[in-house]
């Protein structure tokens, strides 16, 4: 049976600041683990659930065919998150009406089964419009991040400010990606893009 008191359930086999993509892919079984977390979903308003990090082999599926009962779980589990009063703590927008609170969406497959507005760190939640004095000297911020291009995770502006990369306009976390002035046109930019010999602003 599933417990009514977890709240975070982390299957990426990873640490903090690291990426998700693991080489070879971990051995957890789709078939085998959805039984168990299907146990927690399925009841309902007593579950704590409010986050699931999956494993990427699960999410970036070329089919969604390939693991239908994936899909179905995800869909159980939206409504789920759905199913609850969850409000911005800057605005109080109702977020469960107006947000999906889960990535359903294959077109960008690293988003795919992602959450939305939910702090990985501190699991507060957020609606994508809200802006606040960042942390560590990052200015003004939206108060929930995208998501970082090395762990793949998205934080409020308590947990974790955000880096925009001005080559790749990609988006990280301080404590995942250093960012170095690039010595070609003088912007802010991760490491694999400083190291590149020729840079696209120029």
């Amino acid at each position: 049976l599933g417990s009514t008191m977890i709240e975070k359930i982390d299957l990426s086999l990873v640490g903090d600041h690291e990426s998700p993509d693991l080489s070879p892919a971990p051995p957890i079984s789709c078939t085998e683990v959805l039984p168990i977390l299907d146990s927690i979903i399925d009841m309902g308003g007593a579950s704590s659930l409010k986050l699931l990090v999956f494993p990427t082999e699960w999410r970036e599926l070329e089919d969604i065919s390939t693991c239908q009962d994936f899909y179905d779980f995800l869909d159980g589990y939206q409504e789920l998150l759905c199913s609850r009063v969850v409000t911005c703590l800057k605005c109080d927008e109702n977020l469960a009406e107006d947000y999906r609170m889960l990535e359903m969406s294959t077109d960008i497959k690293h988003e795919y089964a992602t959450q939305n507005v939910t702090c990985y760190d501190c699991m507060k939640h957020y609606c994508q419009n809200c802006m606040e004095d960042g942390v560590g000297g990052l200015g003004r911020a939206y108060c929930m991040s995208k998501l970082c291009g090395i762990c793949n995770r998205r934080y409020c502006f308590h947990c974790s400010g955000e880096w925009s990369c001005g080559g790749c306009d990609e988006w990280f976390r301080p404590d995942c990606m250093d960012m170095k002035q690039c010595a070609q046109c003088d912007e802010n930019k991760c490491i694999n893009c400083t190291s590149k010999r020729k840079c696209r602003n120029n």
